[in-house]
């Protein structure tokens, strides 16, 4: 059965030496947070039960991935059209918003890459 992704969505590509790679990048407020680890938890899982333990390739690995996540802090910003003065005028900022932002990058082989798309919906 394959599963559908809501926040990771992957892009293939192909290396010369024939290794495919799939990269995502998701980037979501901390409300989200848990919805988009699940995701990632669930790719992750599919993987090791079907092709093992992630690993180098060059060391007979049928896969390999890595993982990376940040914290954004940005204070929200609200413009204001004042229309006597005819410009724009900055409100009070509002408390600072953090979004949680994360890459996964996957590479295997052929068989790897063909098997993933099929399993999360990626087919063209």
């Amino acid at each position: 059965m394959s599963l559908s992704l809501d926040y990771l969505d992957f892009e293939l590509s192909e290396d010369i030496d024939e290794t495919q790679t799939l990269d995502a990048m998701a980037s979501v407020w901390p409300e989200q947070w848990a919805a988009m680890e699940r995701e990632l938890r669930q790719v992750m899982q599919w993987a090791r039960q079907h092709f093992g333990a992630e690993g180098a390739l060059d060391e007979g690995a049928l896969w390999d991935v890595d993982v990376q996540a940040w914290v954004e802090s940005e204070p929200v910003r609200t413009l204001h059209w004042d229309a006597a003065a005819l410009r724009l005028t900055e409100a009070l900022p509002a408390e600072p918003r953090q979004r949680c932002t994360l890459t996964v990058s996957i590479c295997g082989g052929a068989v790897f890459a063909a098997a993933f798309r099929q399993q999360f919906n990626l087919l063209d």
